[in-house]
């Protein structure tokens, strides 16, 4: 896209003054709305001149308010995003005998201990569809070639399990002494007071 015209710029200011019935802008007025947008493309000066004209009185200053239309002219003239198929599990064949329709193999490495936020790498599957229009589709595969590879499994991996907590057989303001004396929490016995009744374990 051609970066503003200073001579279309000109004129649609001129323009854009008449609209509100004020006289032509001075050329210091117009150099410094121009500083602004002058490397945007000229569809935006069209594109603005409408919007300022809706507006109930002409802007002071011309040039920050440009500025200010600039975001919104991209967000309109942008088309919109690819569709994302992590989002929409429907990408895929629903005939299809690997996903069901899904589009996608949700898998695991094998051998790999769960952790905090451990996700599943989600593979397309050789009928979705969607991948094929993104700028760098990624590899598809069926269930059988990710069998065969001998790294994925389908089955989340175990997870990491914490040993259950014990009981403290004193108040926090005591445990808080300990720490700070150096003294360790597992020289007394819990305070059988202080345990979880049976019947919430």
């Amino acid at each position: 896209m051609a970066a503003v015209d200073r001579t279309n710029f000109d004129d649609e200011l001129n323009g854009l003054f008449a609209a509100f019935q004020k006289p032509a802008p001075r050329t210091a007025i117009l150099d410094e709305a121009f500083k602004p947008v002058s490397e945007l493309p000229n569809d935006f000066l069209f594109w603005a001149m409408d919007k300022l004209k809706e507006e109930e009185k002409l802007p002071a200053n011309l040039g920050r308010e440009l500025k200010r239309l600039w975001p919104a002219f991209k967000a309109e003239t942008t088309p919109a995003a690819q569709p994302d198929p992590y989002a929409n599990e429907a990408s895929g064949d629903p005939m299809c005998p690997d996903c069901h329709g899904a589009g996608w193999h949700y898998v695991y490495p094998l051998g790999q201990l769960y952790k905090p936020g451990l996700a599943p790498y989600a593979v397309p599957c050789l009928c979705n569809s969607t991948v094929d229009s993104w700028e760098h589709p990624p590899r598809k595969a069926s269930l059988e070639d990710l069998k065969r590879s001998g790294r994925w499994t389908m089955r989340p991996p175990q997870r990491i399990r914490n040993g259950d907590p014990k009981p403290l057989g004193f108040s926090l303001q005591e445990l808080m002494a300990r720490l700070r004396s150096g003294r360790g929490i597992e020289d007394e016995a819990p305070d059988p007071r202080r345990q979880m009744p049976e019947y919430l374990q």
